[in-house]
């Protein structure tokens, strides 16, 4: 009975956490990217720094943004520009985890803006970015869009996804998959 309690406990303390990737900058709490304009990721090989004057609020967060041009391109269709998963680490979505992203380990495929937690995650989730996309996308559209994140974390470290792997398993098919050691 105590154990059920405290599971009870640790489920409504969870309810109220973040639902998107967000970090605090220049005074907003709630800043997608830390700050990088959405925008860039699709003009040129880097992404630039947003303006704290120049913001947008979108779902569940607020994005910065270079320049007014870029502002209007945002607002003009969000949903073009905005991230993949909330920011979240696209390797991690595709395994049911929302783990958190870094602006500066991105990819732009087909349209789309994927971040990722750490370059090994882009490196891995490039030896298979359709079947990784497909799950991300199934996963996100199922379990985690607008769901608290430490609930589906925490849901998900004790019922894994039926394709999950330990790290050494998935260490071994990157080599496989790659040539090279993760």
């Amino acid at each position: 009975m105590k154990r059920m309690a405290w599971l009870l406990l640790l489920i409504v303390s969870m309810s109220g956490c973040a639902v998107y990737n967000t970090s605090p900058v220049d005074g907003h709490g709630d800043v997608m990217l830390r700050g990088y304009d959405p925008v860039s990721y699709f003009q040129g090989a880097e992404p630039r720094r947003g303006d704290a004057a120049l913001v947008h609020r979108h779902r569940h967060g607020t994005y910065f943004f270079a320049d007014r041009a870029n502002l209007d391109r945002f607002r003009a269709e969000p949903d073009r520009y905005a991230p993949q998963y909330g920011a979240f680490c696209a390797k991690g979505v595709a395994y049911a985890i929302r783990a958190g992203g870094d602006p500066l380990v991105y990819e732009v495929r087909e349209g789309r803006l994927f971040i990722f937690a750490v370059p090994y995650a882009r490196d891995f989730w490039r030896t298979d970015p359709v079947g990784q996309i497909a799950q991300a996308d199934g996963y996100w559209r199922t379990d985690l869009e607008d769901a608290p994140v430490a609930w589906g974390n925490l849901k998900r470290y004790l019922w894994r996804v039926p394709h999950y792997r330990t790290y050494p398993e998935e260490f071994a098919e990157y080599e496989r998959r790659t040539g090279r050691k993760p």
